[in-house]
């Protein structure tokens, strides 16, 4: 290992900014907008309620928060949690909360904790409309039905893509295959996203004008599936990814070596520094030695390894590294820096 890497690592507190190189940031978790009646005090303080309640769904993964939950104590005093906050022209309240310390109390109440880092989900939306109209939903499409599933991405936390629906992807995928559920069909014409999950709809309009959609979620060799409306499969989708990934806080957090090899310059080592210290299950992050074999980490985790092997595993800086663990330590994960 160069020396200058030992002089840099131990007497630069910086670390690099990197690109988005693993899956989706989502950005804005901790904000939220609200309507309110007017500038009054009251109306102020109910805002801030109605905006945290949407900041704890996102956070948590919980479709909603119900009384006796540890997340809805937080609502009683979401005014201490705010950072900042500013009236919109249009008759809404925008609202940031303090992240540190609404983490926090999620955790000392034993509340799970979903992370920014998401898993991007692209979805293919195959419609009849029962009078002989078919067709695949787009990314350039507008109207009532995109809109609300944007809505409810975003309520959720969500990073939702739709197809572009251009000529390659006609090439490689139509309404049949869709409608048919090929998922071989389905997964080739995904490719070209990049997307971590897929989310795969069937809709029919029924004669109440509602829209009766069958869902499966598909990850590496897994799925799910359900059975509701257009909302029902972006609630299908987060609710998965928030069991495979969300935290269960606890004060206690337990110390993992993590040797990442390949590095050979420092702005590698700044954005790989720099990604395991914004993971929202890395508490406390240090280097805890620089040697030929790597970087050895010390991370203070506010879960299992295996969570972080699920995360670091949606990204793409980092690739599972076979090599012999020479840590010592029983706690212990090798990688390699991908370039």
């Amino acid at each position: 290992m160069p020396k200058f890497w030992k002089n840099a690592i131990l007497l630069s507190a910086a670390l690099a900014v990197c690109g988005n190189l693993w899956a989706a940031a989502v950005a804005g978790l901790y904000e939220a907008s609200v309507e309110v009646e007017d500038r009054t005090a009251n109306s102020v303080a109910a805002g801030y309620s109605r905006a945290l309640e949407q900041v704890l769904i996102r956070v948590t993964g919980y479709r909603r928060i119900e009384p006796g939950d540890g997340a809805y104590e937080l609502l009683g005093s979401a005014r201490s949690f705010v950072q900042q906050y500013r009236f919109l022209d249009d008759g809404q309240l925008w609202v940031r909360f303090d992240e540190d310390a609404v983490n926090a109390r999620l955790v000392e109440r034993g509340e799970r904790l979903w992370g920014s880092e998401r898993p991007e989900t692209l979805m293919w939306l195959a419609l009849d409309n029962g009078r002989g109209e078919r067709a695949l939903l787009g990314a350039e499409d507008v109207g009532d039905m995109p809109d609300l599933l944007r809505e409810r991405a975003a309520r959720r936390g969500l990073p939702l893509l739709l197809p572009l629906n251009d000529t390659a992807d006609m090439q490689t995928l139509t309404f049949s295959d869709v409608w048919a559920g090929f998922d071989d069909k389905i997964s080739e014409a995904s490719e070209r996203y990049g997307a971590d999950a897929v989310l795969v709809g069937r809709a029919q309009l029924q004669q109440n004008r509602q829209w009766r959609v069958r869902w499966t979620l598909m990850m590496g060799a897994t799925q799910a599936q359900a059975l509701g409306g257009l909302e029902a499969g972006i609630d299908l989708a987060a609710d998965r990814f928030a069991e495979l990934f969300a935290v269960r806080g606890s004060p206690e957090s337990g110390d993992l070596i993590l040797t990442v090899g390949g590095i050979e310059e420092f702005a590698e080592y700044g954005a790989v520094a720099s990604y395991l210290e914004q993971l929202s299950l890395v508490e406390r992050l240090a280097v805890d030695e620089v040697s030929a074999d790597g970087i050895r980490f010390r991370l203070s985790l506010r879960a299992e390894p295996e969570m972080l092997e699920r995360t670091i595993g949606l990204g793409t800086l980092l690739e599972s590294d076979p090599s012999p663990d020479r840590s010592g330590s029983v706690q212990s994960l090798r990688y390699r820096y991908r370039r």
